[in-house]
């Protein structure tokens, strides 16, 4: 493997000394089980750096590659589909002889670092699990899919201007009642969803920018529409939502204050005219980061 040549023994070397007071592991030749699929298999990792962040272990991959050319866009499509199952926070991938303009771009598209030999000499792979960024996302739901079920089924799918009946009275069409589930149900869930899944659905930066699907079921009681004189009662509305993300890198700096490790950044957003200022406090000795944001109105002069 590449890392046994020269120059990437130092590299193992210079990690090894790197993490050496930072409470981090490193493993060479390290295996991980890829996840979702039907049967797990074992992949290697040519080193595994882990160390434990607000009480989960953090995990970052390095990968080197030793050849006679400059890596292109085919070795990054690999790494993007090796890690895509695998556990891993962050992936640092290292060329002798660098990287193609193609590879630079997947790569970023993708959350995937590249560096040089020379380049992965000057990281200090203690402070990378420290460098916390800071982005603002902001997401557009458009709704992609709507069907209902019913009893008795309904041969063909109905016409959303079919009339809805409650104990025999009209109460409006099925346009109006899937609009007022709409406004009632899946668009006041979408925020406390976010923040239930946020780690789950934004483990990297490139996460932020893939699109999100979330579906929606809600039950419905005692309405019904009729069709050849049967009544065909609704059981539920179904949504598939796609939200269509936009995102804003925010400039941080990284501080210590009595031991605490602390990420700054401001930044404001157009729409609702307010600088803010957030800070990620990572406390000595604690398991968890704590949030601060602190907003006042202005816009941040460029």
């Amino acid at each position: 493997m590449a890392k046994q040549t020269n120059a990437f023994q130092k590299l193992i070397h210079h990690i090894h000394e790197k993490i050496e007071n930072t409470n981090a592991n490193v493993t060479e030749e390290a295996v991980l089980l890829e996840k979702n699929i039907e049967s797990p298999v074992k992949r290697k990792i040519d080193v595994l750096i882990e160390k434990e962040v607000n009480g989960n272990i953090a995990k970052i991959a390095v990968e080197c590659r030793d050849r006679a050319a400059k890596d292109d866009i085919e070795w990054i499509d690999c790494l993007i589909g090796k890690y895509r199952n695998l556990d891993v926070h962050k992936v640092i991938a290292v060329s002798n002889k660098g990287f193609s303009k193609s590879a630079f771009l997947k790569a970023k598209a993708n959350g995937i670092d590249l560096k040089t030999i020379e380049e992965a000499f000057q990281i200090d792979f203690g402070d990378e699990f420290h460098q916390l960024g800071l982005i603002y996302i902001s997401h557009i739901f458009k709704q992609e899919k709507l069907s209902m079920s019913f009893n008795p089924p309904l041969k063909k799918i109905p016409s959303l201007k079919a009339l809805v009946y409650h104990n025999g009275l009209e109460i409006g069409d099925l346009d109006g009642l899937a609009n007022f589930c709409f406004e009632e149900c899946p668009k006041k869930k979408l925020i406390p969803y976010f923040k239930r899944n946020m780690l789950n659905l934004f483990k990297t930066k490139a996460d932020t920018e893939r699109r999100v699907l979330i579906e929606n079921t809600i039950p419905i009681r005692e309405l019904y529409i009729e069709a050849d004189g049967v009544k065909h009662f609704i059981n539920s509305i179904t949504f598939t939502l796609i939200g269509i993300p936009t995102t804003q890198d925010i400039k941080v700096k990284h501080l210590t204050y009595e031991g605490a490790l602390i990420t700054e950044g401001v930044f404001d957003i157009e729409e609702m005219k307010e600088i803010h200022t957030a800070w990620i406090a990572q406390l000595p000795k604690n398991r968890e980061a704590r949030v601060f944001v602190k907003s006042k109105p202005g816009k941040i002069k460029k």
